[in-house]
């Protein structure tokens, strides 16, 4: 634990993680009310996590690990699903979503 999480390493990414979090998870949020309101039919391809890995992983997370989802609070299965992500997936996912791939 203190070499992991209290680490000066750890320490110094704390800002970064504490700025990224909630955009993520409002996003996922987002994602999720509208899958709800659409039955569990996967929302238009101009969704913003429309082709990414962390689309796929997220329609496992839901189909497979949380079976009641459109029954639940979006906020809580978008906090169940990012607390539940390692933190090299986290970084993954927010790059992924929210910085453009490279050109070229």
């Amino acid at each position: 634990m203190a070499h992991i999480y209290r680490s000066e390493e750890a320490k110094k990414s704390l800002g970064q993680v504490e700025r990224a979090m909630p955009t993520l998870l409002d996003l996922i949020e987002k994602y999720v009310q509208a899958t709800q309101a659409l039955g569990g039919v996967k929302p238009s391809p101009a969704s913003p996590l429309a082709g990414t890995r962390t689309l796929e992983v997220l329609h496992e997370f839901l189909t497979e690990d949380v079976r009641t989802w459109q029954d639940e609070s979006p906020a809580q299965v978008a906090i169940d699903f990012v607390a539940g992500m390692t933190d090299s997936f986290f970084v993954t996912a927010f790059n992924e979503l929210f910085f453009p791939a490279g050109v070229g």
